[in-house]
């Protein structure tokens, strides 16, 4: 069963959970590049040995 909110306060919350899915993406691609980085690195590490 739905929780009687008004229009305002509905709109409020998607806009905090669309922010909150912003920066977990973000956060999620610096993850990712850091990953990336890590592994080229020992990649040419590994190939100039």
């Amino acid at each position: 069963m739905n929780h009687p909110l008004d229009q305002n306060h509905i709109e409020e919350f998607n806009m905090i959970d669309l922010h909150t899915s912003v920066e977990q993406k973000n956060r999620e691609k610096q993850e990712l590049d850091t990953d990336l980085y890590s592994v080229g690195w020992r990649n040419g590490l590994r190939g100039a040995a």
